[in-house]
């Protein structure tokens, strides 16, 4: 029983970044809990335990004060995220939107729009937007550096909000 007490303990006391959120307050809390039932277990454990109880105690008021229960600060969103939780999920959105319609990072070198008055506009803009995707996910795939993979894919991102801004407007 004792075993399992000091074990519940030891698991309680694991540093806060690994939970994400501010556990001070309750780390206080168990502190003085179990300052005061080492202090009612006197003469009932033997007093290496009560000993233990009370390092144990010390060591979650040390980590208290050093800052290893409080919340870390929230990471900025990282882009793909963010792209992909304004799209459905998708990075490569642009494939599903009529500005682009038929251009894909695969084939974005050959195919042309020929529909209308203003494709040559539009060409250029979904050609420099799936350009800056092929760019990014080869980048991606082929393991290369993650800054330039993000800002080919941040390029993506902007050439694509253009391309659909300016099939918009017609």
């Amino acid at each position: 029983m004792r075993l399992l007490a000091l074990g519940v303990l030891l698991a309680m006391s694991t540093p806060a970044a690994a939970h994400a959120q501010d556990n001070s307050q309750q780390m206080r809390d168990m502190v003085a809990q179990m300052r005061a039932t080492a202090a009612q277990m006197k003469g009932q454990l033997p007093p290496e335990d009560i000993a233990e109880m009370l390092r144990s105690a010390d060591e979650i008021e040390k980590g208290i004060k050093d800052g290893a229960y409080a919340a870390p600060a929230p990471a900025a969103p990282d882009l793909t995220a963010r792209i992909a939780a304004a799209h459905q999920g998708k990075l490569d959105w642009l494939m599903g939107e009529p500005a682009c319609v038929g251009y894909m990072w695969e084939n974005w070198r050959t195919f042309r729009l020929q529909s209308g008055d203003r494709d040559a506009q539009r060409d250029t803009l979904c050609r420099k937007a799936f350009s800056s995707y092929e760019d990014y996910f080869l980048t991606t795939r082929n393991g290369g550096d993650r800054a330039h993979a993000m800002r080919a894919l941040a390029a993506y991102e902007k050439a694509a909000q253009e391309a659909v801004d300016f099939f918009e407007r017609k």
